[in-house]
């Protein structure tokens, strides 16, 4: 597995209205994580790239930036159809949500 977090989360610097959003838009990532989790598991790529696409229009907006990387990083996998790497990657995307709740 190659994927390592290179950049770090960052709420000190969103605006006060943006921030306070935060909670909420962590919540609802996570929802959408559960509910791709069949993807993950049957290795629909095709799911997989539709679920990625949507976090990564949100992620950074936020402060989400590790979020971002790794949304990214299973992205190219899914669009690759690299089912191996794909499930040890996919362990460090829920660890990163399970840090957040």
């Amino acid at each position: 597995m190659s994927f390592q977090f290179t950049k770090k989360d960052d709420f000190e610097h969103l605006d006060p209205a943006i921030k306070a959003l935060v909670p909420k838009i962590i919540t609802n990532r996570i929802n959408e994580f559960d509910q791709a989790m069949a993807s993950f598991k049957t290795h629909d790529f095709e799911q997989i790239c539709s679920y990625c696409h949507k976090v990564e229009g949100v992620a950074v907006c936020y402060g989400l930036y590790q979020l971002d990387e790794i949304i990214r990083y299973i992205h190219q996998l899914a669009k690759a159809q690299n089912s191996g790497e794909l499930d040890a990657v996919v362990s460090i995307l829920k660890a990163y949500f399970d840090s957040k709740k």
